[in-house]
């Protein structure tokens, strides 16, 4: 009998803390991609806002969108921050890619990614070898009640389909 209750006790003990460690990351899987219509309209919003501040060369309505810490990275090339994509817009070199398909949202620890299909624009006559379809990748981050713009990628979407 004492044996029967020891391995009973044992059992219970071994087994409760993989069931509690169950239960926590089911409860953390299910809200995290989860996005109201709120939410999602603000991000449309502040992504609409980001390419107006572009296309106007208007580089103190996109300092107020950029966190401090923005990063943009195109493949192939040296990220920059925010200081340098200030310059890149007053000087009007900056590109802005407007997600056309695919758009997908996700978020992660207080961060709305926005990810889609972009078309590269040609602005040289040297950019055929470049590839038309690029992947664009958004992170937005909402501090003081206001959406910031903390990074940004862009990879060919030829790339993709090779992983």
């Amino acid at each position: 009998m004492k044996t029967f209750a020891l391995s009973s006790l044992l059992l219970l003990v071994v087994s409760s803390p993989a069931f509690a460690q169950k239960i926590e990351s089911d409860s953390l899987r299910t809200p995290r991609n989860r996005i109201d219509k709120k939410v999602r309209r603000e991000i449309l919003k502040m992504e609409a806002n980001f390419g107006r501040a572009i296309e106007r060369q208007d580089a103190a309505s996109l300092n107020r969108l950029l966190a401090d810490y923005y990063a943009d990275g195109n493949e192939g090339e040296r990220a920059m921050a925010k200081k340098a994509t200030l310059a890149h817009c007053k000087a009007g070199t900056l590109p802005y890619y407007r997600i056309q398909a695919e758009r997908k949202f996700n978020a992660r620890s207080g961060i709305i990614e926005v990810e889609g299909i972009s078309r590269r624009k040609q602005t040289l006559v040297t950019d055929n070898d470049s590839p038309e379809l690029i992947r664009v990748r958004r992170m937005w981050t909402k501090k003081e009640g206001n959406w910031l713009l903390i990074a940004q990628t862009i990879r060919p979407v030829e790339r993709d389909a090779e992983k």
